[in-house]
Order: C-alpha cells, then sequence, then structure tokens
C-alpha cells in the first residue's frame, strides 16, 4: 500500500518517532535545542525520505551538533534512524563508511553518490580550517554563522541539490 504524505507529515510523523525523541533529548544533555521544522528535505532514490533538523545554535566549536539528520520510510510509516551531524572537520560514519550496507541509501544515485560523499567529505575539513581561521579573524560568532550557512549548502550540494527547504 502506497501512501501519500506531504513534508509536513513526515516531519511530524519524524519528531513523534521514538528514535527522534531520544536524539533530541541526548543532545539537551549539552544545553542545545533541534527545531521541529526541518531545514532539508529530499525524496532518495529507493522512495525512502532523507530528512534534517537544525538545531537552534549561534556559536559552533567543534562537536557543537548541527542537525540531526534523519532516514523516514514512508511505507513503513517509520523513522529508520536518527542521529546528530556534529561540527568539526570530519564526516559522520555513515558518510566515511560508505561502502558499507549501513550506509545506503546514498544521497544520489550511483557514481554520483559516492562522488558527492566524496566531495563532501573534503568540503568538510576544509571548511573546518577555514572557520578557524575566520573565528581568528572575525570572532567566534561571525564565523560559526558563515559555517553554518555554509554547511546547510555543503548538504544540499550532496542531496544533488534542491533539497533545502528555505535558504537562510
Amino acid at each position: 500500500m502506497s501512501f501519500v504524505l506531504n513534508r509536513e507529515q513526515v516531519a511530524k510523523e519524524i519528531v513523534d518517532s521514538e528514535n527522534f525523541r531520544c536524539e533530541e533529548e541526548y543532545i539537551a544533555r549539552g544545553d542545545y535545542k533541534v527545531s521541529h521544522s526541518p531545514r532539508l528535505f529530499k525524496v532518495l532514490e529507493d522512495g525512502q525520505i532523507r530528512v534534517n533538523f537544525p538545531t537552534l545554535v549561534d556559536e559552533i566549536e567543534e562537536g557543537t551538533p548541527l542537525c540531526i539528520v534523519t532516514l523516514y520510510n514512508p511505507e513503513k510509516r517509520m523513522t529508520v534512524y536518527c542521529n546528530p551531524i556534529l561540527a568539526g572537520p570530519v564526516v559522520n560514519p555513515c558518510l566515511r563508511y560508505f561502502n558499507n550496507p549501513l550506509s545506503k541509501p546514498h544521497p544520489q544515485p550511483g557514481e554520483a553518490g559516492y562522488a558527492a560523499i566524496t566531495q563532501f567529505q573534503q568540503w568538510k575539513a576544509a571548511a573546518w580550517a577555514k572557520f578557524r581561521i575566520e573565528e581568528l579573524e572575525l570572532g567566534p560568532y561571525a564565523a560559526s554563522q558563515h559555517f553554518i550557512t555554509q554547511f546547510w549548502r555543503g548538504l544540499d550540494r550532496l542531496l544533488g541539490g534542491g533539497a533545502l527547504v528555505e535558504d537562510l
């Protein structure tokens, strides 16, 4: 049976899931809050949906949660997984080990997915180095704001573009 759900319904089902509540509680331990409005929404080639919810942060340091990334299966109406993406030079394990079956589905189909993951890995390391320089030159707030904006654009490119819900 096929379900037709809109973005708001999918977001609500994810936010109401036990998986999301656990991750939200986990990052709340560090006094971070998560928006319940998605910043990124992408239907993947296998029909599952990648939805990222931003944290409400103004300044970052290495390890600051930037968002909760989720994978939603609309046929099962189930949040498959949720995990935070943290500020810093490295990507999450699913992107580091993208040949592992647990890293599926990829952000784009076929070879484009592998290339996009590799590019995002390199981008995140370079962006973090740039953040550290800007932090000294511009101060932590301005550098953080720039990194966060570029982070969302980088995630959008990882997914092939057009996935941002709204531009910051």
